[in-house]
């Protein structure tokens, strides 16, 4: 659960198990699985690939992480090959890794500053809670936004119930996001 997970982690499992359930919906079509090549659609030519948006989706929650924990660059990711299952192992394991290291950090730097240096060179120096709100945030859910909307671009049949799943927990009433009427307790 969630829940028991300090905050940003609880945060970063939440989203990671909705994208989890996406790529399951995606596996599991009732018109059959999207196939080998679903893991290479991008909504546009210059753009990242599903395969890509799903590890720094990853990345971008364990770094957030490593970061806060005084721990920056200590993050690698291993996708264990091209298929929809790979991809979901790759989540697997980093909500495992979140869960696994979020009891036992202790020491958080929200307000310390932390840096992010990037891939193109660039370097930014910024607290920790900067670095969530306008960095770290940002990053992973554009890349989980992203792969959701390449596999509704590929014909996955998706909606906004997939993406906010952890939601019914909070239903008072009304219907709950199978369709169904929701027991009053």
């Amino acid at each position: 659960m969630t829940a028991t997970l300090p905050y940003p982690a609880n945060v970063f499992v939440q989203m990671l198990q909705a994208l989890d359930h996406i790529l399951d919906t995606a596996r599991t079509s009732p018109s059959g699985p999207p196939g080998a090549r679903i893991v290479h659609a991008r909504l546009a030519p210059d753009m990242f690939d599903l395969s890509q948006h799903v590890e720094l989706t990853c990345r971008h929650a364990l770094e957030a992480e490593a970061r806060l924990a005084g721990r920056p660059d200590a993050v690698s990711i291993d996708l264990e090959g091209e298929t929809l299952e790979a991809l979901q192992a790759l989540i697997r394991r980093t909500i495992d890794r979140l869960r696994d290291r979020a009891p036992g950090e202790a020491t958080r730097t929200f307000g310390s500053d932390v840096e992010v240096h990037t891939t193109t060179g660039q370097l930014f120096r910024m607290s920790g809670n900067e670095m969530l709100d306008d960095w770290a945030f940002p990053q992973f859910y554009f890349h989980l936004v992203t792969a959701y909307a390449i596999l509704r671009n590929n014909g996955v049949g998706l909606g906004i119930r997939d993406y906010l799943g952890h939601m019914r927990r909070h239903l008072v009433s009304g219907e709950d996001a199978s369709g169904g009427a929701r027991a009053e307790s």
